[in-house]
């Protein structure tokens, strides 16, 4: 009898591991097309970023210093530098994962729902654009690390280790110019952050303009 009741508690163990599962791989990003499998690119952009455990800071905008995690936009197939200073410390890295194919709505959803929920948008799938001994901990280093965006849709970028609070999002358009983003980056403080929405390859916004050349740096 005893062996019986604990043959049926381990069937019922299984059943809720496996219900539980499906349920994370229907809530899950798609991943797909995160690991670069080259470096080519049609054009060049750079964003630099403080590291800092309260969140992104978004140093190319020099008029809003207090903005954090910004949300980016990139034309397809940009070779992006991520310029990260250290600002704190505090071990940071930088990751990004890919969610789907850009529509407002899923757009909306992230936006909404990342300063609540962050883990949720860090698929299964991500890749490391700088891991924490690049970053190190010593204040003021600065380390370069690249990304080409050959996929069009949305991405989240987060530190893996203050993934509560280093978080954002970034849109990459098909299109030959980058996508003008209707809404802002994620809440800051219980009010959205509007000097934190970065438009790229060139074009001035009313609070910053990131695009500094067209050349590789060298390497």
């Amino acid at each position: 009898m005893e062996s019986n009741k604990g043959g049926i508690t381990f069937a019922a163990i299984v059943i809720v591991v496996i219900v539980l599962s499906f349920g994370y791989i229907l809530t899950t990003p798609v991943t797909s097309g995160v690991a670069p499998t080259d470096f080519s690119h049609t054009s060049v952009q750079y964003v630099n970023l403080g590291a800092d455990a309260a969140g992104w800071k978004n140093l190319n905008n020099f008029e809003n210093a207090s903005a954090v995690n910004p949300t980016l936009s990139f034309a397809l197939n940009t070779l992006v530098y991520f310029n990260v200073t250290e600002e704190d410390g505090a071990p940071h890295n930088l990751y990004i994962s890919y969610d789907g194919a850009y529509t407002t709505s899923l757009f909306s959803k992230i936006n909404s729902s990342i300063s609540s929920n962050p883990s949720k948008w860090e698929g299964a799938t991500n890749y490391g654009i700088l891991s924490t001994s690049q970053v190190t901990q010593t204040i003021g280093h600065e380390v370069q690390g690249k990304y080409p965006f050959h996929t069009a849709g949305i991405y989240t970028y987060w530190c893996t280790i203050h993934y509560d609070a280093m978080y954002g999002i970034i849109v990459v358009s098909a299109n030959s110019t980058p996508i003008q983003l209707a809404v802002h980056s994620p809440v800051v403080n219980g009010s959205p952050d509007n000097g934190a929405t970065a438009q790229m390859q060139g074009l001035n916004s009313e609070n910053v303009d990131l695009y500094l050349n067209s050349n590789d740096p060298v390497e």
